[in-house]
């Protein structure tokens, strides 16, 4: 429930052209502490450049935010790009709502953020590609910090002491891929 297919220091670091050649179609980002510094209303040229880079590898971006809607689509708009705010993670309703508004079916959708209680869980939930990255910033509402300690607990049972991808695992049980591309650090 816990365990995100792929682990990365950030968003710079993901290979979307992978996740884009085994079909995905749809990114679903977490702002705060994915994206952008939590609480920031504005895009930055970081996370500028992180929208291109997925939609370069021919993949639809999304913000998926807990932020209030307000908020959250103010964030967007500085980008163009469509969100979907109050989504409520972990529970599933926010990538049950994306599936349904871009028609797709659980392995075209991979959903990335920082936290393993709410991003995470929602994605490991929904049956959906999962990716957890290091938050960008420690400066946080006490209310993540409780959550932080609540990770910190889980880090070595769950294998998040060193970055992986086992992507190419999940590709094989599905019987989507036979072979592991070059490159990717898998973690058995």
């Amino acid at each position: 429930m816990l365990q995100a297919d792929a682990y990365y220091p950030g968003l710079a670091d993901l290979p979307w052209e992978l996740y884009a050649s085994a079909g995905v179609k749809l990114a679903l980002i977490d702002i705060d502490n994915t994206l952008a510094v939590h609480g920031l209303a504005d895009s930055t040229d970081f996370a500028r450049v992180q929208i291109a880079r997925i939609r370069d590898a021919g993949l639809n971006p999304v913000l998926l935010s807990n932020a209030m809607a307000d908020r959250a689509q103010s964030f967007a708009d500085s980008f163009g790009m469509e969100v979907i705010g109050q989504a409520n993670k972990p529970s599933t309703s926010g990538i049950d709502r994306a599936r349904e508004q871009y028609g797709m079916e659980k392995h075209e959708v991979v959903m990335v953020g920082d936290q393993l209680f709410t991003d995470v869980m929602a994605g490991c939930r929904a049956g959906v590609w999962t990716v957890r990255v290091d938050p960008i910033d420690t400066d946080e509402p006490w209310w993540i910090l409780l959550k932080r300690f609540g990770e910190r607990l889980l880090r070595r049972p769950l294998g998040y002491t060193k970055h992986y991808d086992n992507i190419t695992d999940r590709l094989q049980r599905e019987g989507r891929q036979t072979s592991s591309p070059a490159g990717l650090n898998e973690r058995k």
